[in-house]
């Protein structure tokens, strides 16, 4: 087995990354799971935002859609953006991103399921859904190819 340092260097981030991004995303996908059985509290959507969070190579935009809003548990006002778990990636903004924006306009009324142990970790769409699975999927090939890449 013969490998140069760059190659290695570039196998072992490759590996970091899988094992940060699966611990992520191991994390996000109990929390979507378990969320199903949340309470639940009535909330208002505050806010509704398209943020830039860099450019493809192609120079077209990775917009994420940023939705806010507030609810209150127990006396305590708490402000949330997490539509669902896995929604924190940033894509071209198509389809998902349009309808997320018209399915929760500024002063809707929405019902907020609520960690009880931790009240201000919020979602507005409880269980696991695609995105949840593919942040777990995702990271679990890159530290594949990290380990592939420091075996072979």
């Amino acid at each position: 087995m013969s490998f140069t340092a760059e190659a290695s260097t570039t196998h072992l981030l490759f590996l970091g990354f899988g094992i940060v991004g699966l611990w992520r995303g191991w994390r996000d996908l109990r929390r979507a799971l378990a969320s199903t059985t949340w309470p639940h509290a009535e909330g208002e959507i505050v806010g509704s935002d398209v943020h830039v969070d860099g450019y493809h190579e192609d120079g077209e935009a990775q917009l994420r859609t940023v939705i806010r809003y507030r609810y209150d548990v127990g006396g305590q006002t708490y402000h949330g953006e997490r539509v669902f778990f896995g929604d924190d990636l940033a894509l071209r903004f198509a389809g998902p991103g349009k309808r997320r924006l018209a399915a929760y306009p500024i002063g809707t009324r929405v019902g907020v399921a609520y960690d009880p142990q931790q009240p201000r970790v919020a979602v507005l769409e409880p269980g696991g859904n695609v995105a949840a699975y593919l942040v777990c999927a995702v990271a679990a090939a890159v530290g594949l190819l990290g380990v592939i890449g420091l075996v072979a």
